[in-house]
């Protein structure tokens, strides 16, 4: 889910990003604000999809855990061979 937003937000950081740089050619905009504001929105959407895939990978790391037995048996004693 996260990743998911993350991608959204890439797109539409990278969509205001383009808005914001047709305002600067154009004098619409105070100096040094354009550059700030695209840097942090894509900056903050490339860290939210990257939080989101290291998420996805401790939840798969999660659910590996969970399936193992939590002992390990080394010998069989008094057990029938059952292949």
């Amino acid at each position: 889910m996260l990743i998911f937003m993350g991608v959204a937000a890439f797109c539409l950081s990278f969509g205001l990003s383009v808005k914001l740089f047709y305002h600067y050619i154009m004098g619409e905009t105070p100096t040094g604000y354009t550059t700030l504001l695209a840097v942090s929105l894509l900056s903050f959407s490339t860290i939210l999809a990257a939080i989101g895939i290291v998420g996805l990978y401790l939840q798969e790391t999660l659910e590996q855990v969970k399936r193992r037995p939590s002992f390990i048996i080394s010998d069989r004693k008094n057990a029938e061979q059952k292949i």
